[in-house]
Parts: C-alpha cells; structure tokens; sequence
C-alpha cells in the first residue's frame, strides 16, 4: 500500500511536470493542509520519514531540496522515505520550479499556502517556529524522531536518519520504549 501510494504521488508530480517547469505548473502541484500531511505520514508508518520544508527565496532551503535526490537513492534502499512541502510564495515560483526540475520530481513534493501557516505549522511539530529550512525525522512508528530547524546540511540529515533506524531496529527488538522525547536541534547563523 505504502509503495503504491508513493507511486501514484511520484506519477502525479512527473506527469506534472513532463519535460519543462515553469511558474504555473508550480501552482498545479497538490496543495496540504494539516489533515492531509496527517494523512501522508500515516499512510508512510512502516518506513522512516523525512519530511523537508522549504521556501524557494530561501538559499539554504533551495540547497538541501535540490540534494535530496542523492540522499532519497541511497535511502530508499533501506524503508526511508523522502517527502517535501513547498511554502508557496508566488512571487517565487520560477524558482521553485527550476529546483524540482533539478530534482526531476524525484522527491513528493507539495504546495502549501502561505495563509494557513500556524495550524500547519502546529501539525507538524508544535515546537515549530516557522524557521526555515526545516526537516524532521519520524520514526517507522510514526512519532517524530528528531527536528532540524533553521541551517543544517545533507550529513546532518543523513547522521539522524542513521540515529533512527539504530532506534528503530532497539524498538523492534524490544529494547527501546515506543515513547520517547523530542530530539531538536536548532542551528543558526
């Protein structure tokens, strides 16, 4: 079911975006509101999750997005799943487009509108500040594992991910509590 539903959103962004990207195909990509992404990080429980977000004015957002590809290829191999939420800011969406086209929607990706940031904001973590860019970790149980908000690298993520499925593998084994804290780290410059 999971693979599936990847398959349909990858299908979905692809067929979106054919061979070119510009600013109105940006517009076309699924919006996601909070009882979808609710829906999305349950649909994945079984794998872990890494859920970036991203505006496309932001440098070090537009960085990690457009390297996640290599981080989804070596990933995937072992029940990591990549997923994205563009911030829309209109203004900026031949930007956006041009970093999904680097990407060549390998990454699901949706839109989110700008005016309803605080309930998707509290959704998503209510330790979330609105600090971009900002990627989270879930645990294949489906609670979250760790935050990375404001600068942070590919490695950072990667270090997390590893942290997890180490985590994960305890917690299968029964070793490690299924409730566990928040991990967060918050970087800036």
């Amino acid at each position: 079911m999971n693979k599936l539903v990847i398959t349909v959103v990858a299908a979905a962004v692809l067929s979106l975006f054919g061979g070119r990207v510009n600013s109105q195909k940006v517009a076309s990509i699924p919006l996601i509101n909070s009882a979808r992404f609710q829906e999305e990080v349950e649909a994945r429980k079984g794998h872990i999750i890494v859920l970036h977000i991203w505006r496309a004015c932001c440098p070090e957002c537009r960085s990690i997005f457009t390297a996640l590809p290599r981080l989804n290829t070596d990933s995937k191999k072992s029940g990591v799943e990549i997923i994205s939420v563009l911030i829309d800011v209109p203004k900026y969406r031949t930007t956006a487009a041009n970093c999904i086209r680097q990407n060549h929607g390998s990454i699901p990706t949706w839109r989110k509108n700008i005016d309803d940031d605080d309930d998707f904001a509290n959704t998503v973590s209510a330790d979330w500040n609105g600090m971009l860019p900002f990627t989270q970790i879930y645990g294949s149980d489906g609670s979250i594992f760790r935050t990375i908000s404001g600068v942070h690298s590919v490695a950072q993520i990667k270090a997390a991910i590893e942290a997890c499925k180490k985590e994960d593998a305890a917690r299968i084994r029964g070793q490690v509590r299924v409730s566990r804290p928040i991990a967060t780290t918050i970087l800036t410059v």
